[in-house]
Parts: C-alpha cells; structure tokens; sequence
C-alpha cells in the first residue's frame, strides 16, 4: 500500500456505527430497485484507488468499501472526490487474485464528522460469479462456491511479537484476510503505534515470564482502551496466565497457533455480527456417514448443555455457566461450528467483566438461541 493513503481513521466500532446509519437510511428508502442494481455488503478497508481529479492532478487513497452491485462501489472516505472524477481500483476476489476496476465518482455525500460516502460506477459490468460479496447459486461450480467456514473481516492488527518466524508466519495469515497489519518487536515502538495508530486489535506474543513483562501488558492495555488484546504464549501456568487476564488480556492463545482458533477470534472481534438463523457445520460431507453421526451425537449434547446453563443461570451459578460456556468454547469448533465457538467466548467475556449484568443474560440466552437452532438443524443431518 506504499503511496497510497489512509485518511479515514476508524476504528471496527465506528465502521460499524457508520454502515449501520447507512443501512438503515438505506431501508428507508423507498426508491425502486431491480436485480441489476441490487446492492450486497462488502465490508473490507484500504481499498486502494487511484483518482484523476476533473479540474487536473491526482490522488491515491485508500478507502473501506460498504456495498456492491454489479454496476459500481460504495466506499467511505476521509475527504471530498468531485462528480467525475476518474478512479482505478483494485477489488480482492480471493487470497491470490484481485481485479483492476475502473470507474466515474456519480455522488459524494458527507456522512459524519469527516467521513465522506463516494458512489463509483463502474465503466464495465462486474459479474458477481467473479466476486466474494454474496453467495453463489447452486448452478456455480463447485471450485467457485464459498466454504462454510470462510471468515469475513475487516480493520487493523497489531502484532507485538519478539519472535520473527511466529511473526511473519502470523503476518501472512492475517493479511490472507485482507485486514491491515503493523507489527512491532520493539516496546516503546509498541506504544508509540497504539499512541499514534488506529489500532482494533493487538496480538501479543511477548514472554509472561517476570512482573515486568505483565507490567508492559498494563501498559499496552492502556493505550488501546477498549479495543481487545490477546495474548498468544506457550506458558501454561496457570497463575501466569490469570494474572495477564487481570492485566487486560481478553484471551489467552497457546502456542502454537491453532489457524481455526485464530480464525474464530478474528471473526469474534473484527468481524460482522455472526448469523445464526442457520448454525451448521461445515464439517460434514454427503460422503462422510461417520462425522454426521458425531456430529448428530455432539449436537445432541450441546442442547443438554444448553439446559444445564439455564438452570444454573436461574440458581445464579455463574461459576457452572462460566465452565459449561468453556466446554462449548472448546468443542464448536473441533466439530466445524464456528458460531457456537464465537458465541461462547462472548458469553464468557461477558461473565468475568459482569456476570450480574442484564448484558451478560442476553449474551447467554443468545448462546442458548444458537444452541437450540444447532439441534433442530442436526435432524437433517443425523
């Protein structure tokens, strides 16, 4: 992304406040719509694009995309584009392919504070069988259909790791997932990013091993406020490992990395809110019997764990809750449900921050909603 530039400083939160107010204003509308224009989500940041302003000179930018049709883009943006202005830029179709898309600025209206939203209509049609952004019909080859446990994420990473080969191996992953990465192994470097940077998620990697390092885990903390930290160690002392909780860590991650656990805290913290009208593996297969029937069997279980926490929530047992959310955490996602995985995290975070709060009951019950709708999909399964 050297040369182009950012000048939209959002965090995940304010993104979503953002296209939240756009969708709704856009369900409002009452103007009408055919199949050609229909417009579907597509939340991915710094989208590099190159302008050619009408009144002469250029510009490289980068903006996060908010919707897609077939006949142009919807992108915010931290400054004003003139109608007419000429743009080039690159869309990611999957982790090695991307398309130069060429368009016309058609609109440019200011949403919030210096928060701008640019309509680019496209000079050629885009096909959707060529994208990512909505789901391909039962026609599309199989090669071209999206997986089932597939993440989509947007925002900024930082990775606080002294170890190179753990940090570039992380580097790569994360940006397979388009997100933007900044990676440090120097501690006051560290700081002065989070001081500095909009930053959505820190990852760190350093050594628990003395008060100092905790210390500098406090102090980390600090400065990304509200945004999440998660520590990744190969310490599995247990002590250790409360006391970096109690410093700020929202998550502890053994080492080595599992990329199915990692996957799920991304899509935890810097994805869309997870849609569980229809909580399924992805595990099974027409031709696996074995893993349906473990799967029908586990699901099973799981909606027994679902009564077991709402008798234990109605005899305020938060300590049972916590347990029984942890072996839910643990297994969804072993056996391809992600959902529930993401879930039960939240459900645990909310318990250690208030386990008495009305947040916390509707975190549970909404564990318990995903559990239901597990069990009445395995019949079809089983």
């Amino acid at each position: 992304m050297r040369y182009f530039h950012q000048h939209l400083k959002l965090n995940v939160r304010e993104s979503r406040l953002i296209a939240k107010q756009l969708d709704e204003e856009a369900e409002n509308f009452s103007g009408n719509m055919n199949r050609a224009t229909t417009r579907h989500p597509l939340r991915i940041s710094n989208i590099p694009i190159s302008v050619e302003h009408p009144e002469g000179g250029s510009s490289r930018i980068l903006a996060n995309s908010r919707n897609v049709s077939k006949g142009g883009i919807s992108v915010l943006h931290g400054g004003y584009l003139h109608i007419g202005s000429v743009c080039q830029l690159v869309l990611k179709l999957n982790a090695r392919e991307f398309r130069i898309m060429r368009g016309v600025v058609r609109y440019c209206r200011h949403v919030a504070d210096c928060c701008h939203e640019i309509g680019i209509q496209f000079t050629e049609r885009f096909s959707p069988i060529d994208g990512i952004w909505q789901p391909l019909d039962a026609a599309a080859p199989p090669s071209l259909r999206p997986k089932n446990n597939d993440i989509s994420v947007h925002g900024s990473v930082l990775i606080a790791e002294p170890f190179e080969p753990d940090q570039l191996m992380l580097e790569q992953r994360l940006k397979s997932h388009g997100l933007c990465v900044v990676f440090s192994s120097d501690p006051d470097k560290i700081l002065h990013i989070l001081a500095h940077e909009s930053i959505d998620l820190t990852l760190f990697g350093f050594s628990l091993s003395s008060e100092r390092d905790l210390q500098f885990i406090e102090s980390v903390k600090s400065l990304s406020g509200d945004d999440p930290l998660i520590v990744m160690t190969a310490d599995y002392d247990p002590e250790t490992i409360a006391r970096a909780r109690e410093a700020g860590a929202v998550d502890i991650m053994a080492k080595p990395l599992d990329d199915d656990l990692m996957d799920t805290q991304l899509q935890l913290y810097l994805g869309d809110e997870p849609d569980t009208q229809s909580c399924q593996s992805w595990k099974p297969g027409p031709c696996d019997q074995s893993m349906n029937k473990l799967i029908a069997r586990y699901v099973e279980k799981v909606h027994h764990i679902s009564r077991e926490i709402r008798g234990a929530c109605m005899n305020d047992n938060f300590v049972n809750v916590r347990e029984l959310c942890s072996q839910l955490k643990g297994s969804g996602l072993a056996y391809g449900f992600r959902h529930l995985t993401i879930k039960a995290m939240k459900a645990i975070d909310a318990i250690d921050r208030d386990f008495s709060s009305a947040e916390t009951r509707q975190t549970l019950e909404e564990l318990q909603i995903c559990c239901h709708r597990m069990q009445f999909n395995a019949r079809n399964v089983a």
